[in-house]
């Protein structure tokens, strides 16, 4: 089972970035930015920033299912 978050925000020019902060298996902290960059009708941009040795991957990429 996941633990998942969900955010909702109006849009704004002030609150287009989400920071998440955790701990990882070994305790340490990982942070991972994303900021709104686009709202096209729609669609959405999102930028994610992460340090360099945590990995990205859109859930199709791994397999992900709802």
């Amino acid at each position: 089972m996941y633990k998942g978050l969900v955010i909702a925000r109006k849009p704004t020019q002030h609150n287009d970035e989400i920071v998440l902060t955790f701990k990882d298996s070994q305790g340490e902290t990982i942070e991972i930015k994303q900021t709104i960059t686009d709202v096209m009708g729609e669609t959405v941009r999102i930028r994610i920033e992460a340090p360099k040795d945590v990995m990205i991957l859109r859930g199709e990429l791994v397999g992900f299912e709802h």
